[in-house]
């Protein structure tokens, strides 16, 4: 199998060499790693990396951030979650009790879950629309996005939004009105990642936090779709046994038994 390299486009690198300050969202997933390291890998030196920290991360993330700030030697930034007065715990339990109403999001082929889970808005998105509206020079600045078209349909879309326009980068609205780009607008399979991260000694794993209500809802509905998938392949069955037994040669067959 010929090992695909992990690249940026010319066309990226030359919408984000305007800017004098880059700021590369990092989370010590695949994507996010190797976007910082490819950054360092083309020379870029106008690069601050900034992690949304929500006290629920995966110690191995953690280690991999600080690793990526070692290779690197840029400026950090750490978002602190906006609480309003609450604990983290807390957050989490309201965020548990909204697992069978992800359910019916992914039930009903919506991906707007995220807007109403309480971790996700006040520990991530809520921290880091603060940072981009108030301590960012909006005029002089891009957010580095790692995100991958395959990693949902409405990513998927967005980027093929971009594509179409030929453009790696747009101004965020609802982030404040900042430009964010994109570097992997094209990619569509996690190998590359994992071939680039190899060659730098990284073995990739998973990121994301220790517990998530989106996870256990995701369960819960691979869980719904094998109990339907198995109900609807009983009932087929059901009906093939029924047309069998309704058919002329099998009554023949079966009368001439009972005579």
């Amino acid at each position: 199998m010929t090992k695909k390299l992990l690249s940026l486009s010319g066309n990226f690198l030359d919408e984000i060499s305007i800017y004098k300050t880059i700021y590369c969202l990092i989370s010590g997933g695949y994507h996010s790693t190797s976007a910082a390291l490819l950054l360092y890998d083309y020379g870029f030196k106008n690069v601050c990396l900034v992690h949304n920290r929500t006290y629920l991360e995966f110690k191995h993330v953690l280690d991999l951030i600080q690793d990526i700030i070692y290779r690197t030697d840029y400026s950090y930034i750490e978002t602190k979650p906006n609480l309003h007065g609450k604990r983290v715990g807390q957050i989490i339990k309201e965020s548990m009790n909204k697992v069978d109403d992800i359910v019916q999001y992914f039930i009903d082929d919506r991906m707007d879950y995220k807007d109403f889970i309480p971790c996700c808005k006040l520990l991530k998105k809520s921290p880091s629309r603060k940072l981009y509206t108030r301590e960012i020079d909006k005029s002089n600045s891009v957010i580095i996005s790692s995100l991958c078209p395959f990693e949902s349909k409405n990513r998927g879309r967005w980027l093929k939004q971009l594509r179409d326009k030929d453009t790696y980068i747009r101004l965020h609205k609802k982030f404040g009105n900042v430009w964010h780009a994109y570097p992997f607008r094209d990619m569509y399979s996690n190998m590359p990642f994992h071939f680039y991260l190899l060659s730098k000694g990284i073995i990739p794993e998973h990121s994301g936090c220790v517990i998530c209500p989106i996870q256990v809802a995701y369960g819960k509905f691979m869980e719904l779709k094998q109990k339907r998938r198995k109900e609807l392949e009983e009932h087929i069955k059901a009906e093939e046994r029924y047309k069998r037994e309704r058919n002329p040669r099998h009554l023949f067959h079966w009368l001439g038994k009972n005579v």
